[in-house]
């Protein structure tokens, strides 16, 4: 099984993103299979990349990491919907339209495949806070988890496909990384005992 793990760099004129920040705390400590990547913030390549992540039929899970704001618990999006909006930052969305559907025609929302309530309570027991989320938000995070699930849907065997936003406080950021490392071994885990 390959796995991905993916974080998101700078934007907004900002020099750090919280997910890139704890994505790096992790590269040392990654589980065997698991490979990190660091994405663009600009929405014509994040559903490129998807497309091109989902691709590989050897690919079991991805689990993608992003910047939130500065409130709350990390959290689990649950799922994914068709629309975006950055008209608060129209770098990022790379020339085009300032507003609209992810994917022209899609479906209107996805499911995530990952099994978030029970990786929710997995790392709780861990001690971790960790809350779920209806609501991914409208920027590049949304984008790209759409488009992953796009991209998977219909597929036999699709790869388990996560979600998970960071809140930005720099100081949280080697907490948030063992929350992260303690999540890719239980996903590895869940994932060997689904294989048959």
């Amino acid at each position: 099984m390959r796995a991905l793990l993916t974080a998101f760099g700078p934007f907004r004129g900002r020099v750090a993103n919280q997910s890139q920040t704890v994505l790096e705390q992790c590269l040392r400590r990654l589980p065997p299979a698991w490979r990190a990547e660091l994405l663009p913030v600009d929405l014509r390549w994040v559903r490129e990349i998807a497309a091109q992540r989902l691709a590989d039929p050897g690919l079991g899970v991805w689990l993608a990491l992003g910047e939130a704001g500065e409130d709350g618990e990390p959290r689990l999006e649950l799922r994914a919907r068709n629309r975006y909006d950055l008209r608060d930052d129209a770098e990022s969305a790379a020339e085009q339209a300032l507003e609209g559907e992810v994917i022209a025609g899609g479906p209107r929302e996805f499911e995530v495949s990952l099994a978030c309530e029970e990786l929710a309570k997995a790392m709780r027991a861990r001690g971790h806070a960790l809350a779920l989320s209806e609501d991914a938000g409208s920027h590049c995070c949304n984008a790209l988890l759409y488009s992953a699930l796009h991209a998977a849907s219909g597929r036999a065997s699709a790869p388990i496909i996560g979600f998970l936003h960071l809140p930005r406080r720099t100081a949280e950021a080697p907490q948030q990384a063992r929350l992260v490392l303690d999540a890719l071994a239980w996903l590895a885990a869940e994932r060997d005992d689904a294989a048959p």
